[in-house]
């Protein structure tokens, strides 16, 4: 099964006479790593969002062609049920952090699921252990070195336990040691 599989992709915001992306073909393999490279402004962000569920759900935009984000379309799939499968890491960190402790932030998905207490800090720790954050838990978010913020708002999205990651510009490559799961 494909995790991306789209078909003559469109995507026009409003506003906008003409398509800002427009893809024929794309589809990847589950296990597999891709990189996507294109100028500022060629639409890769544009594609993370689509996938994800955001475009349309979050920034409005005519998406057009076939989609299917492992079986699912992501225009027609709830964000929430979306990031049960695909994680993003954003290019800016600080705009997904939302808690003052990098203990809360990690936690801040699975308590949104309502997943029990145990799991959640079982969750918690085996994220922050994979990115290398463990140390970190206690510390304010607004303290933190942007690379230490941006392994915290990746232990945040891996505590989700997503199938694939998207990571869409991120300042450093991230090695991860993962005990149970894969996450790349």
């Amino acid at each position: 099964m494909s995790f991306v599989d789209v078909k003559n992709l469109t995507v026009t915001y409003l506003g906008r006479a003409t398509p800002f992306l427009t893809i024929d073909r794309l589809q990847l393999r589950r296990g597999e790593s891709v990189l996507v490279v294109g100028k500022s402004g060629s639409g890769k962000s544009t594609l993370v969002n689509v996938i994800n569920g955001v475009i349309p759900h979050m920034i409005s935009a005519k998406v057009e062609g076939d989609i299917s984000v492992m079986g699912f379309d992501p225009r027609v799939t709830p964000i929430y049920e979306m990031s049960k499968r695909v994680g993003t890491l954003l290019q800016d960190p600080e705009s997904q952090v939302f808690h003052h402790l990098v203990k809360d932030e990690v936690a801040f998905g699975p308590e949104n699921y309502a997943l029990p207490r145990t799991e959640i800090l079982e969750r918690i720790e085996e994220a922050s252990r994979v990115t290398g954050i463990y140390d970190l838990l206690e510390r304010e978010t607004s303290t933190l070195s942007g690379g230490e913020l941006q392994r915290t708002v990746l232990a945040s999205v891996l505590a989700l336990r997503p199938e694939a990651l998207i990571m869409d510009e991120p300042r450093q490559v991230l090695t991860l040691r993962v005990r149970r799961r894969s996450w790349v």
